[in-house]
């Protein structure tokens, strides 16, 4: 069991299922950026990771790749999503009252800064396949990959083969010389797939602490190429 140091993160201004903010402390363990020169987010998402990333580490340079395109945010996109978020893009009240609660609390300070991290880094808004094979990518790259879990669930703009994901991802692993971690859901499937490399184990409830036991109980795994 490993417990990490509380890290001072930037905290996200919009929510996305999958948000990884969470989880931030214990990915960041497991990354060991110390001979890292290059940090790809593939899956963008709210850039939550990349952001941090390149918040605490300024010399990294960070690639956010945002299929989306949402990046950088506006103000119109972060009070939509803040006032609809309900978990499947309907209005909710309550998320109304908390987003006034986050405007007085300094949203849009937030957001400047957000943005601003944003400035430093470079933004793709590309198929991961087709991000993947555009680059050319050694040892000091790490490549994180957090794809939607659900491949069929509306709150995804686009949706991805699962299948089809993992195969591609154990191909390109033998064929380039890069550092490799993947974050899913606890899966006994993939588990096996990826039984040559290394996994740690998640949980939600305890933002701070990872495991390489198998835990049943973990809520996502993370899955390395390489050893810490």
């Amino acid at each position: 069991m490993t417990i990490i140091n509380k890290i001072n993160k930037i905290k996200p201004v919009i929510r996305l299922i999958g948000s990884k903010y969470r989880l931030f402390n214990q990915l960041y363990k497991h990354f060991n950026l110390s001979s890292i020169t290059k940090f790809y987010d593939v899956f963008g998402g709210t850039g939550i990771v990349g952001i941090n990333i390149k918040n605490i580490n300024p010399n990294i340079e960070v690639y956010i790749n945002d299929y989306d395109n949402i990046l950088p945010l506006t103000k119109k996109f972060v009070e939509d999503n803040n006032k609809r978020f309900n978990g499947f893009g309907g209005y909710s009240q309550a998320a109304i009252q908390q987003y006034n609660k986050k405007v007085l609390n300094g949203l849009w300070t937030k957001l400047k800064i957000y943005n601003n991290v944003l400035k430093n880094i470079n933004i793709s808004h590309l198929d991961y396949k087709e991000l993947l094979n555009s680059h050319s990518f050694n040892n000091n790259d790490l490549i994180y990959l957090d794809p939607p879990y659900f491949s069929n669930f509306k709150a995804y703009k686009h949706k991805i083969n699962l299948d089809d994901f993992f195969k591609f991802i154990l191909f390109f692993n033998s064929k380039n010389n890069c550092k490799i971690a993947i974050s899913f859901k606890y899966n006994e499937k993939i588990l096996n797939l990826f039984k040559n490399w290394n996994i740690y184990y998640l949980n939600h409830t305890n933002t701070n602490i990872s495991t390489i036991k198998k835990d049943k109980n973990a809520n996502e795994i993370l899955i390395t190429n390489f050893k810490e």
